[in-house]
């Protein structure tokens, strides 16, 4: 099974398992992981998002919490875009999702001093940071939490997004103008 997956050769492993289910939750690796395991961490969308990408995207906690437990390694994984999980749920979750992104795996998320790591602070299609994806997704709590964990990303500057003087306008997306979507 391990060669198929390896190959990518998913008809051999589906057939393969439709007529030996019984072994659809036994471990192939030695860290236990299972072929449903590894189908769902290996395979991305068009946008190049992982199965946490969409959970974040989507609001839904109780999946994030267990793919982080289950597959933590795709904490760091970035889409098309050059976003993290952590940067697509400061433009899309609810503050609890990037709260706890934020404070699990710290290792993965900040550095020796405490701030975020290069690959969490900038999308690299076009440098938008994750302040900015906050603030057009108009989460400002999640912003906030963000600029207290790390307030060096206020000064970080995007390639493509233009802050505009006018901050009267309830709608986050006055503030910025990106040829670039989210996600």
């Amino acid at each position: 099974m391990i060669d198929y997956y390896q190959k990518g050769k998913w008809d051999l492993m589906i057939d393969y398992y439709q007529k030996h289910s019984e072994y659809l939750h036994s471990p192939l690796t030695a860290s236990k992981e299972t072929a449903f395991h590894m189908a769902v961490i290996s395979q991305e969308n068009k946008f190049g998002n992982t199965v946490l990408h969409e959970a974040t995207i989507y609001g839904n906690n109780k999946a994030v919490k267990l793919l982080v437990e289950r597959c933590p390694e795709l904490l760091s994984v970035p889409n098309e875009f050059g976003e993290t999980p952590l940067f697509t749920a400061a433009g899309f979750a609810e503050t609890e999702i990037v709260e706890f992104l934020i404070r699990s795996k710290p290792g993965q998320r900040v550095d020796d001093d405490g701030l975020l790591l290069p690959i969490h602070r900038q999308r690299t299609v076009d440098s938008m940071s994750i302040l900015s994806a906050a603030i057009i997704g108009q989460n400002f709590e999640a912003a906030l939490l963000l600029l207290e964990l790390d307030r060096s990303l206020a000064s970080l500057k995007d390639k493509k997004s233009n802050i505009y003087s006018s901050t009267s306008s309830r709608n986050a997306s006055c503030f910025f103008d990106s040829e670039f979507p989210m996600g």
